[in-house]
């Protein structure tokens, strides 16, 4: 689990006050023999003051570097709003699924009989057939939630999306759908472009854009938790779909069409789109695949981050700062 070794002097700090943070990354090699290694040249100066404008600073600079801080600050200052209000100013719902807890106090959940139930997060990859599901019957429940969260359309995003987007990390539902806690749902029905926003939230939940802002941004997720809170979600800044020009409307239809049928290269233009949506540079796109290619908090992401590069990377990586370098040797001849 995450630890901290702290050293400080016993003394007021001015302020302009800064601290020299280091991050001591996974290496599997030294850690399965007890041991870690800290690089004393890996070292971020960090203003306190800043932190208290900006507290996810630290999470930030944990797994990514000042570059990644770069990406985020974009993000924030891109005229998004937080979903969370996006969704309450159009008066629409969102909120956890259902919680069953048979062991703790229970309520009636009579109102919700004969509706599709969902009971298995990896029923589907990215649509919901209700077709496939039996309707729900109990009695009663925990929390059975409001009967508006599970009117359609819907986007349901799940708690614990995986390290795989092709295995999708949020479902559509165009019928009303019953889910539990392991989902965050957001209804847009009675709204006049509903199937539209519940489309352009379901890509934006695909996109490596979305990923890297919660991985960075959230407390807990990558950190001492492997699964997405309804918080993180919710202070995502989300373009508001009426300031989307009408080429980049039907573009969120065209793309959502290429998930929905599995094609190959969706994953890559919905990247393409919120690039281009959030004025992001190829360099900014280059930083988010990067870290989260090695701080994914997955084993499978960190047994690779620790692994020895391969000839193919090692080869890679040489032509990559080749060519960040070559300008300046032609510059010198």
């Amino acid at each position: 689990q995450p630890f901290l070794l702290f050293f400080a002097r016993n003394r007021l700090p001015k302020p302009d006050h800064s601290v020299r943070w280091i991050t001591v990354l996974p290496d599997e090699a030294l850690n399965d023999r007890g041991e870690i290694r800290v690089d004393s040249k890996s070292i971020e100066e960090v203003s306190v003051e800043q932190t208290f404008a900006e507290p996810w600073l630290w999470k930030a600079l944990a797994l990514g570097t000042a570059l990644d801080i770069e990406v985020v600050r974009k993000l924030k200052e891109s005229g998004g709003v937080p979903l969370q209000k996006y969704w309450e100013d159009l008066g629409l719902v969102f909120g956890n699924g259902y919680q069953i807890k048979a062991t703790q106090k229970q309520v009636d959940a009579s109102h919700l009989h004969g509706v599709p139930d969902i009971t298995e997060s990896d029923r589907f990859r990215f649509l919901v057939d209700v077709g496939r599901l039996k309707q729900f019957t109990r009695a009663t429940l925990f929390r059975p939630r409001d009967r508006d969260i599970y009117r359609a359309p819907l986007v349901l995003i799940k708690q614990a999306p995986g390290s795989d987007p092709k295995k999708g990390r949020a479902w559509l539902a165009l019928a009303d759908v019953m889910y539990r806690q392991s989902f965050h749902g957001f209804s847009a029905h009675g709204h006049a472009d509903g199937e539209d926003l519940v489309r352009y939230l379901h890509l934006l939940a695909h996109s490596n854009v979305w990923m890297h802002h919660i991985l960075l941004t959230s407390p807990l997720f990558g950190g001492e938790r492997r699964v997405i809170y309804g918080e993180d979600i919710e202070r995502f800044p989300i373009v508001p779909w009426s300031e989307l020009s009408a080429d980049q409307r039907r573009n969120v239809r065209r793309l959502s069409g290429q998930l929905l049928a599995n094609e190959d290269r969706a994953l890559d233009e919905i990247d393409a789109f919120f690039s281009e949506l959030y004025r992001l540079k190829p360099r900014d796109m280059e930083v988010i695949r990067d870290t989260l290619s090695v701080e994914f908090p997955f084993k499978s992401v960190r047994a690779k981050a620790s692994a020895a590069p391969s000839l193919k990377q090692r080869r890679e990586f040489r032509m990559r700062m080749e060519g960040v370098l070559r300008p300046f040797f032609k510059r010198l001849g």
